[in-house]
């Protein structure tokens, strides 16, 4: 369903980033970014990974056991993928489309205003652009933080 990191190989580069950030300063367009904390962490697995115990939580009867992990940890190769998957989902969710060109670019465009929101995810940032005042941005930007 979602592309893996190999086909996907760049989410949002710094390029993309200050090249639509440059266009909303010019147009005079609403910017406002949420840093999303231990973005990481909100990713869920789709494969089975273990872990050793970690010195100070290891269970005493059970020092040779390991844990199976269920989320993502900052330190798992799979850890960027998971995050981005769990995010498109929480954006598709909320009404976004992926841009097909670059994998962390998502747009929403509401058909009775005509209102265009653009989102663009780099690493745990994610920026939201739209017109000055806009009520539909406040909305979206609400709605994401809360998932």
């Amino acid at each position: 369903m979602y592309p893996t990191l190999h086909s996907c190989r760049k989410f949002s580069s710094s390029i993309t980033v200050q090249l639509l950030l440059a266009v909303a300063a010019l147009e005079n367009l609403d910017i406002q970014s949420v840093d999303v904390k231990t973005a990481y962490l909100y990713g869920d697995l789709d494969e089975e990974i273990y872990m050793e115990q970690p010195e100070g939580f290891k269970l005493s009867g059970k020092e040779n056991k390991v844990w199976q992990l269920h989320k993502a940890l900052y330190s798992l190769k799979q850890a960027g993928l998971s995050w981005w998957c769990t995010m498109t989902q929480s954006m598709l969710a909320l009404g976004f489309k992926r841009c097909k060109s670059n994998a962390g670019v998502y747009y929403y465009h509401d058909k009775k205003t005509k209102a265009l929101i653009i989102a663009i995810v780099y690493v745990n940032d994610v920026y939201f652009i739209g017109t000055k005042g806009s009520l539909l941005l406040n909305e979206l930007k609400q709605k994401f933080m809360a998932r």
